[in-house]
């Protein structure tokens, strides 16, 4: 897996620093990706993001929102198998947790909540 970037405003950005941190799987030690070390600055710019795109989610009927997380979540279920061995990898955890619990709770609290 390549480099992650910050996703901010709707779109993937550099980060500020050029620090990384190395994300390792727990059980083996091999390497899974290289994640953006943050600072106050990225903060900022997420949270101004996420406050300018609050009133035009505001704005939008309760229908309209569930049916935003329900496309949320299917998207989370096509790639069902890729969370779970991602999260997996990511924690040390079994894989048969990572479908039975997060993989599976990841797709049904956005349906709950829609």
């Amino acid at each position: 897996m390549d480099d992650l970037r910050n996703y901010i405003g709707g779109q993937f950005v550099a980060h500020s620093s050029s620090q990384w941190l190395d994300n390792l799987e727990p059980a083996t030690g091999s390497h899974i990706c290289r994640v953006p070390l943050s600072d106050a600055s990225d903060i900022d710019a997420a949270v101004a993001a996420a406050r300018a795109a609050q009133s035009a989610w505001g704005a939008l009927s309760h229908s309209e929102r569930a049916d935003w997380l329900d496309r949320i979540a299917d998207a989370l279920e096509a790639r069902y198998e890729e969370v779970a061995t991602l999260e997996s990898r990511d924690t040390g955890k079994p894989i048969t947790l990572a479908r039975a619990v997060d993989a599976h709770r990841s797709v049904s609290n956005f349906r709950f909540f829609a």
